[in-house]
């Protein structure tokens, strides 16, 4: 390759990096697209340099997975990683690479071909020199929620707690992102039967919450309904009320922006109601659903809720 298609590769990956990040996406798009080309022409002359034939593989693939194009983006990723596997490649872009194809197929309900790419690049950022935990401890997480789909709580419990304990090391015990993975290792607790365990998580992720947002936020919102379910299948029916309907009074408060968030909740506290006889205050909560709905449609932000 020579210096001048090496300097106009670098100077058309800078352009889509400038590009994206005035929003202007579809001129990055363009641009990468040719930067590609560029790549491409140039390793037919010198094969042993794809270095920058990867780097602009990798771009259009982040870009073509932005306008949601994951059939462009998954045969991009996969190039690659081929290309990486053959040559070697620094271990930090092969685990980039990897994790977000990883994540292509973990959201196109692909989760088996996602866990070796994600097991692979957990162990890449956590052995680069330096160690990129925060990068690690997300992908512990959408590792074990799928491992968690699956039934097998005990990788999942184990990649959860790993993450939290990454997240804590960096960013201390109250953070977003620690109440983020105790609510879902509360879930998991809860699925498997574990209630006073699931109750212990939830109600940290709650104090967490509430010492970061307020008594008032969605999270805090959604961590009272979480905390309701488990002391309702720990028997709790007092408690179980309490935190549902603390839970409901925060999130009508945010109806507008967040209505089936409000509807569902709300729906789940009625269901209980019902199924415990209490049916006129099942008809009640229920019709000040409907009414906040109601004044609430109008509002910027508001979308109306999907029928199954």
């Amino acid at each position: 390759m020579s210096g001048s298609q090496s300097n106009l590769i670098e100077i058309l990956q800078e352009r889509v990096h400038s590009f994206f990040a005035e929003g202007k996406v579809e001129e990055a798009q363009r641009v990468a697209q040719t930067a590609l080309d560029a790549a491409r022409r140039a390793v037919d002359s010198d094969p042993s340099k794809r270095g920058q034939l990867i780097a602009t593989l990798e771009t259009l693939g982040d870009i073509s997975l932005h306008f949601g194009d994951s059939e462009a983006a998954e045969a991009l990723y996969c190039e690659a990683i081929e290309y990486l596997h053959m040559d070697g490649g620094e271990d930090v872009q092969v685990a980039r690479i990897e994790s977000s194809l990883a994540g292509l197929y973990d959201f196109g309900q692909r989760e088996e071909e996602a866990i070796p790419l994600y097991e692979d690049a957990i162990e890449l950022f956590e052995s680069a020199d330096p160690p990129m935990p925060l990068e690690a401890a997300n992908l512990r997480n959408n590792l074990a929620m799928i491992y968690k789909g699956a039934g097998e709580d005990e990788k999942a419990e184990k990649h959860y707690l790993a993450s939290i304990n990454s997240f804590e090391e960096v960013h201390g015990h109250e953070s977003e992102e620690v109440a983020s993975v105790y609510n879902n290792l509360g879930a998991l607790y809860y699925q498997s039967g574990h209630q006073e365990q699931a109750r212990e998580i939830h109600l940290s992720a709650l104090e967490i919450r509430r010492s970061l947002f307020g008594d008032n936020h969605p999270e805090v919102g959604q961590s009272h309904s979480n905390v309701a379910l488990v002391y309702h299948a720990l028997g709790d029916a007092e408690s179980c009320q309490h935190n549902f309907e603390k839970s409901i009074k925060i999130l009508e408060g945010h109806a507008a922006e967040e209505p089936e968030n409000y509807s569902v909740i709300v729906e789940n506290y009625v269901e209980l109601l019902r199924v415990s006889g209490e049916e006129k205050k099942a008809d009640s909560v229920e019709k000040r659903m409907r009414k906040v709905l109601k004044k609430n449609s109008g509002k910027k932000g508001f979308f109306s809720r999907r029928k199954p």
